[in-house]
């Protein structure tokens, strides 16, 4: 459907991290230039699915099929893959490939610019850049949801960016923390990194 409109789809995020972990894949994050919404509405038209925007501003939205499969759908951040890949959270989750070359070739070769590959072999979680938490105050909450569900360690460089940003958590929407939290509870390890969170003072601004 892409090369039929002419568009260049990249998988992206957790997508790759879970295929490179050998995890199975429930949903697929895609970006893409230009109309996101105008394509989407397309694609979702062609499989008789759900369309639903996530964020009309910054061009997100959902497709989900009858089998509840679910195709999330965003514009680049930036001019360029590489500099979309630049402003996302953790390098685990700074991978991309076209989706053209993951669907056809064995072994397809990552658009991995920070290192995210060699940071999930070596089992760690790394910020990408050191705004990373003042873009979005979240991403401290992912952190550790990713450390517990993923069996990963928070490299020190980046633990160390999380007191001072922590008090910005107030400002986040609270379903968007609601969700964070309840899949870290969910996890079976997580209780050793609730005691860094309360360390770091996170649950003091939570609750």
């Amino acid at each position: 459907f892409a090369e039929q409109c002419g568009v260049e789809l990249y998988a992206v995020g957790g997508t790759l991290r879970d295929l490179c972990l050998g995890r199975p894949v429930h949903d697929v994050d895609l970006a893409l230039t230009g109309d996101v919404m105008g394509f989407a509405k397309g694609f979702a038209n062609h499989l008789r699915a759900a369309y639903v925007p996530m964020d009309v501003e910054r061009g997100e939205v959902r497709v989900v099929d009858h089998r509840r499969d679910v195709l999330d759908f965003a514009r680049l951040r930036g001019e360029t893959i590489i500099t979309d890949l630049q402003c996302r959270d953790f390098t685990i989750n700074a991978m991309a490939c076209p989706l053209a070359m993951l669907l056809t070739q064995g072994a397809p070769g990552l658009i991995d610019p920070l290192g995210g590959r060699h940071d999930l072999r070596a089992h760690i979680i790394r910020m990408v850049s050191p705004r990373s938490f003042d873009e979005d105050p979240l991403r401290l909450l992912r952190a550790f949801r990713f450390a517990a569900t993923l069996g990963l360690t928070i490299d020190p460089t980046t633990l160390a960016a999380m007191a001072p940003a922590a008090p910005h958590l107030v400002d986040v929407a609270a379903e968007r923390i609601h969700s964070e939290l309840f899949k870290l509870f969910a996890a079976p390890q997580s209780s050793p990194h609730l005691a860094t969170m309360a360390q770091l003072g996170l649950l003091d601004i939570l609750f």
